[in-house]
């Protein structure tokens, strides 16, 4: 349920229900609704569904707060009055320069906790509750509970467990501060009060503190943007590293698979880049689409599929070659056609290297 301060609505509340009209309803969202859009959605909102249950269970005859055909005749989209605010995020090339300035700080919680924010991109309420029973450091893998996901409605996790990667880096971070510690509490960043964990204002005045542009939640922006255009890999990974659902539940019934293995790669490479600030672009997995990092002109690391970073296949693709014949990856009709190939050579998709 959306919060809603008491004072707004409370005209209504003596009055049947069967009483309150579109009028009513109107001149309870009039005076928000172009100075608090978004307030005023929440109150027409709740106030909705509080008439579609009456309807059903009372048979009151309509919904006065209904918005389609109804009260969007009557006012604009709260979006139109006030533009959505996305959170503020530094570019990621900027992200090594932050991750150092903040190692460089005393191992207090807060701090070790904002780093670790940056490290493994989940939301800021899902980390400040950890607690060391959930960390498998051995395996490098995170195991948050689901409740504390935001998308644990959307998205069916298996055993109502969302396993988050853990890169080398982080997981050399979580070995000192336990070190450091020298505490077996509940909580991985306690408070100072027993059996209490960390604020996550304490997160967001740090960040004000170090004067950057910048807010916990926009690192997992860092995380995507860096993702989209210094690696190649699938919509899929980029979306499950983030706890995002895959799409519609159409897509969600047939989508079975969680990418954990690509994830961890992905994970690898962000923590290296962090704490080294080599940019190197990075290829996850072989498509058709992986052409695409070639024309930026640089060397990518190729690496195979399901390997750790300590695995990593040691080669480089030429940005003017195409064909990648040491990947085994096909190529399309269309592209054999072009360079007068026969288009009878192999088959589209890739063999065992493909991921």
């Amino acid at each position: 349920m959306y919060p809603i301060k008491d004072d707004y609505g409370t005209s209504l509340g003596d009055l049947p229900i069967k009483a309150i009209t579109t009028e009513l309803v109107v001149k309870i969202l009039t005076p928000i609704w172009y100075t608090k859009p978004k307030m005023a959605e929440r109150v027409r909102y709740v106030l909705s569904m509080v008439f579609d249950y009456a309807r059903v269970r009372y048979k009151v005859p309509e919904n006065p707060a209904r918005w389609d055909d109804h009260l969007s005749v009557l006012f604009p989209r709260p979006d139109d009055v006030a533009p959505v605010q996305h959170y503020r995020a530094l570019p990621f090339a900027r992200a090594p320069e932050l991750y150092a300035r903040l190692r460089g700080r005393r191992m207090f919680a807060r701090n070790v906790a904002t780093l670790l924010l940056l490290l493994a991109p989940v939301r800021k309420s899902a980390l400040i509750k950890a607690e060391w029973k959930e960390f498998d450091l051995v395996n490098r893998v995170w195991r948050v509970p689901a409740i504390r996901m935001k998308s644990h409605r959307k998205v069916k996790y298996p055993n109502d467990i969302f396993d988050m990667p853990l890169s080398e880096t982080a997981v050399a971070l979580l070995i000192e501060w336990k070190t450091e510690r020298r505490s077996s509490g509940r909580y991985v960043f306690p408070g100072l009060m027993p059996d209490t964990h960390v604020a996550g204002e304490g997160i967001n005045l740090l960040l004000r503190d170090l004067g950057d542009e910048t807010t916990p939640h926009g690192f997992r922006a860092m995380l995507k943007s860096w993702a989209d255009i210094r690696t190649v890999c699938e919509v899929e990974v980029k979306k499950m590293v983030l706890g995002h659902s895959l799409g519609d539940k159409t897509e969600e019934a047939y989508s079975r698979e969680d990418w954990y293995e690509k994830r961890s790669i992905l994970m690898d490479v962000w923590g290296e880049f962090l704490e080294t600030g080599i940019d190197q672009p990075t290829i996850i997995g072989f498509r058709e689409d992986a052409r695409m990092i070639l024309s930026r002109g640089a060397e990518p690391i190729i690496v195979p599929g399901f390997k750790r970073r300590s695995e990593r296949l040691e080669g480089q693709i030429m940005a003017h070659d195409s064909t990648w014949p040491t990947m085994g990856h096909g190529r399309s009709r269309r592209d054999r056609q072009l360079d007068g190939r026969p288009s009878g050579l192999g088959r589209r998709g890739g063999t065992s290297a493909s991921l």
